[in-house]
């Protein structure tokens, strides 16, 4: 499957799919062209937000048949294998999935983020990719992480990166995180990059 053209009906259908907390970009209930699909968006999206807009209107993105990886852009005429990851927590998926609103009453006190909690989730999602996969000797460009938590804001992100220690061996040249939430008044969604530089791509 190539880059697909994102458009509201697809929203749509995607969202009606998917309906709890994590939107429509909640992973952990695709499969098949579904999480393709939501897979190329949030590259799509990443490649927006940290590309110039010469270059990134230039870039293909790919899903290929077979994954690893999860996508492939063609940059500049170089090849560049991206994984995926979702950041969210699944304790708090399945008390959202029972019905509990994730704007009030206890599931809200427990989705509120600490500077403690974010570099311990972080680090338990890249050590999760990077033991999955340095275990069969196999390396990628790109792990590109993406959040839809309702309550974590790139500005506390951008609090809390510079004591988050990112270790990826030579599993990723490049751990990048999108927030997918933060789309209003912005000319792209905001995005970090945690190890690596994506000039060098």
């Amino acid at each position: 499957m190539t880059d697909i053209e994102w458009t509201e009906e697809l929203e749509r259908t995607l969202k009606l799919r998917n309906s709890d907390y994590g939107g429509f970009s909640n992973l952990a209930k695709m499969r098949g062209t579904w999480k393709a699909w939501v897979e190329l968006k949030v590259c799509r999206d990443w490649c927006d937000a940290g590309f110039e807009r010469s270059v990134a209107e230039k870039i293909k993105l790919i899903s290929p048949e077979h994954d690893p990886p999860d996508v492939m852009a063609l940059i500049a005429g170089r090849s560049i294998s991206i994984e995926v990851v979702q950041l969210v927590n699944s304790g708090h998926k399945s008390m959202a999935a029972e019905g509990e609103a994730h704007s009030r009453g206890d599931l809200f006190k427990k989705m509120q983020w600490s500077k403690e909690r974010f570099h311990e989730e972080m680090g338990a999602v890249i050590s999760k990719k990077v033991k999955k996969y340095s275990d069969d000797e196999k390396s990628f460009d790109v792990l590109l992480m993406f959040s839809v938590e309702p309550w974590l804001y790139s500005h506390q992100v951008e609090q809390w990166l510079p004591g988050l220690s990112v270790d990826v061996g030579s599993t990723f040249r490049i751990v990048s995180m999108i927030m997918m939430r933060e789309t209003a008044n912005r000319e792209h969604m905001p995005f970090f990059t945690l190890h690596g530089d994506l000039r060098g791509l």
